[in-house]
């Protein structure tokens, strides 16, 4: 189970592509270093821990994009953040 499905309080958001800001502050708001964003059947989402790493591609977890734009970064970094994921995900060719 996925940690969108398990979240509280924001709605969930509908089946996407394409990394979002949203989808990276989602990330960041998750408790424990091992959440992750991954690509799942063609779409975004996250997963909170080891018994769901067997589930999608990895995008990028917690503790990785906390190091590249800190806990609390600006929405600016999030867009561009997201807009690097997804040159990424593209050049993996999924």
């Amino acid at each position: 189970m996925n940690a969108e499905n398990r979240s509280t309080g924001s709605p969930l958001p509908e089946p996407h592509t394409q990394v979002t800001p949203g989808d990276l502050r989602r990330l960041l708001e998750m408790n424990g270093p091992e959440a992750t964003l991954v690509l799942t059947a063609g779409r975004i989402e996250i997963n909170t821990g080891p018994e769901d790493a067997a589930e999608g591609l990895p995008v990028i977890t917690r503790t990785a994009l906390t190091d590249r734009i800190g806990a609390e970064p600006e929405d600016g970094a999030l867009t561009l953040q997201a807009a690097e994921l997804n040159t990424e995900i593209r050049l993996l060719g999924s």
